[in-house]
């Protein structure tokens, strides 16, 4: 995918219907805050996230996130320089269930003894649809005077 959205607005039908587990790997830079004193904390936000998420950072496994704010703390992770983020996000199967009540039985690729769906039914959004940014969280003692 070239930028962050619903799987639901695909133009391809596959995509569109997919249920399971989407990878989003991106790798970026990070420098330094050249702000000097206090404690720092950085979080990951996903921004909207469908349905739930297992963040990795650098080869490590941060934590995984299933409710709003979709935002996990990735300090202990994140490095000067070039950092590699996987974000595996599974969606629910209702988007494939959907897709499935419009074909011949044959064709597919879910069972259920409860089909409520019809073709025209919408689909609900899915995936990792953001924005995702790092936010830093500087924590500064006061002085009183």
């Amino acid at each position: 995918m070239e930028k962050l959205a619903s799987l639901s607005e695909s133009e391809i039908e596959g995509v569109r219907h997919f249920s399971g587990i989407s990878i989003y790997q991106t790798s970026f830079r990070h420098d330094a805050s050249s702000q000097t004193g206090g404690s720092r904390r950085y979080w990951l936000e996903l921004g909207r996230l469908e349905v739930m998420a297992e963040v990795n950072l650098n080869g490590e496994t941060v934590g995984t996130v299933w409710n709003r704010p979709a935002r996990i703390e990735i300090t202990k992770a994140l490095k000067p320089g070039r950092n590699e983020l996987s974000v595996r996000v599974a969606n629910c199967w209702r988007n494939r269930m959907i897709g499935d009540s419009g074909l011949p039985e044959e064709k597919r690729f879910t069972w259920s003894s409860y089909q409520p769906f019809k073709p025209e039914t919408p689909l609900p959004a899915s995936g990792l649809i953001g924005p995702v940014f790092i936010q830093e969280e500087i924590e500064m003692p006061l002085t009183l005077e």
